[in-house]
């Protein structure tokens, strides 16, 4: 393959990966009774690891929680991808 090949190739994929994060992002909701739980243990003062088995790195899987209303600072998330 050719090097302007696996170039195209490569952003082909970045751009289906964004494309499935911007999706994700608009799609995710959180589930208002576990959302009320996490900031119940999280104002206990309780420590809290979110853990994920999704092809999707740490830093994404942050970015849906956040929007979808979690507050994560001081929380560790860890995905079984990294």
């Amino acid at each position: 393959m050719k090097k302007e090949s696996c170039v195209r190739y490569i952003n082909i994929c970045r751009d289906d990966e964004n494309d499935e994060i911007n999706a994700e992002l608009k799609v995710c909701k959180a589930n208002k009774p576990a959302l009320a739980f996490f900031n119940k243990v999280k104002e206990s003062g309780k420590r809290i690891i979110i853990i994920s088995d999704m092809c999707l790195n740490s830093h994404t899987i942050r970015l849906i929680l956040t929007n979808c209303g979690y507050n994560l600072d001081g929380v560790n998330v860890y995905v079984s991808s990294e």
